[in-house]
């Protein structure tokens, strides 16, 4: 039990180093990342296990690649281009909405 209560311990480790990095990373690159709208900010939800479960392969990656081409590729698409948007000076980095 020891030794997989210390690797969780050590993959969580991992995962604030990582973040920590990119952070800094950031920072010393002096890119400033204007505020992002919620759907921007949040991780994209798997498709929940109970829809795969059961089918088919092929089925499976058919409702898999069907929710990733209907709900997460407009969100991307979105955040891109407010991205987009402000880095060109298109919108203001204060809201978010266009000027």
């Amino acid at each position: 039990m020891m030794i997989l209560t210390g690797c969780a311990a050590n993959r969580a480790g991992d995962a604030l180093r990582q973040e920590a990095g990119a952070r800094q990373g950031t920072v010393n690159a002096g890119v400033t990342i204007a505020p992002q709208p919620r759907e921007c900010r949040e991780a994209y939800e798997l498709l929940p296990r109970k829809d795969l479960v059961g089918q088919e392969a092929l089925i499976g990656i058919d409702r898999y690649e069907a929710y990733i081409t209907v709900e997460i590729n407009p969100t991307k698409r979105r955040c891109w281009q407010l991205n987009e948007d402000i880095r060109t000076g298109l919108r203001g980095e204060s809201n978010g909405r266009q000027q």
